[in-house]
């Protein structure tokens, strides 16, 4: 059993960093955008912006700490409302301002507070 346990965290890590490689490559872009489709930019989603900034922080650690404030430095210029809301999704063309407090702002909260908490622990 303990074999079985060791080959499966194994598996886990070595699937975990195949993920986290990919996310990289071919999802998160300079300048602070996060692809929500592999082969387009568009559209720019709240939801994936804050997981963007989760997996950095979280998987990628202090190496990957820059990235992550560069994907929140975007969003907060190009996502956030007046109000302190953030936009659903950025089209190519227009922009969905419906604000949804679950689905992309309570992610947001969370995302911003990992970072600003990994920035204090990093410094």
């Amino acid at each position: 059993m303990r074999k079985l346990l060791r080959k499966s965290k194994s598996t886990y890590h070595h699937k975990n960093n195949n993920m986290y490689s990919y996310f990289n490559h071919y999802l998160l872009q300079e300048g602070g955008t996060t692809k929500f489709h592999h082969d387009r930019l568009f559209p720019i989603d709240i939801h994936v912006q804050a997981q963007s900034i989760l997996t950095l922080t979280k998987v990628g650690g202090a190496s990957s700490l820059a990235s992550a404030l560069s994907v929140a430095k975007w969003t907060i210029q190009n996502m956030q409302s007046p109000a302190g809301g953030f936009y659903y999704q950025k089209r190519k063309s227009w922009t969905n301002r419906t604000i949804h407090i679950r689905w992309g702002n309570a992610w947001m909260a969370y995302a911003l507070s990992v970072l600003l908490e990994s920035l204090i622990d990093d410094a």
